[in-house]
């Protein structure tokens, strides 16, 4: 879909052509939130961004990613419409790969428990979360969703993408998580 007012531009249309058929990046910025995602200008046509191809996470606050420019993946061009569909997934799984290939086992990583089971607590340390087991905690030790923690990296399994945690200490009140 094309902006409003503009003249149809044959050699940007085809840049994004180009573009989609190389699985080459394009920058746009977000400009407004739509139904089930927002709008994306590059260059003058206005395209689709599905608030699924965003971000992973729930998105809990939209309208503050208006006004950022960010580099996209073309999904979807439909030609007969002049209607363009983005993506960020590319980029957010590349970089949660390089984050996970980081990992060391025995380095030490300031967390946030995301979830409690009955064998253990998902811990996110900023990117990659992990199991911190429960025979890993301690007795003394009280977690709740939220709670501030440093674990230990005890393994990393390369193949699953999976990590395992040791309690290394808690935080002390009023710190915070610097990522």
């Amino acid at each position: 879909m094309m902006n409003s007012g503009v003249k149809f531009d044959a050699s940007a249309w085809r840049a994004i052509e180009s573009a989609h058929a190389a699985g080459a990046d394009v920058t746009g910025t977000i400009s407004a939130v739509v139904n089930g995602g927002f709008r994306v200008a590059i260059g003058v046509f206005d395209s689709f961004l599905p608030n699924t191809c965003l971000s992973p996470r729930r998105i809990h606050d939209p309208a503050s990613y208006i006004g950022r420019t960010l580099p996209f993946r073309v999904l979807k061009l439909y030609a007969s419409r002049r209607s363009i569909v983005v993506s960020r997934l590319p980029f957010l799984e590349a970089e949660s790969k390089a984050k996970f290939a980081a990992l060391i086992v025995g380095t030490v990583h300031a967390g946030v428990v995301k979830k409690l089971f009955d064998y253990g607590a998902l811990v996110d340390i900023g990117g990659p979360a992990g199991l911190l087991h429960r025979s890993e905690i301690g007795e003394d030790s009280t977690l709740a969703k939220g709670t501030s923690v440093r674990v230990r990296i005890l393994s990393i399994d390369h193949d699953n993408e999976k990590v395992s945690f040791a309690l290394a200490q808690p935080l002390p009140k009023g710190e915070e998580i610097t990522q």
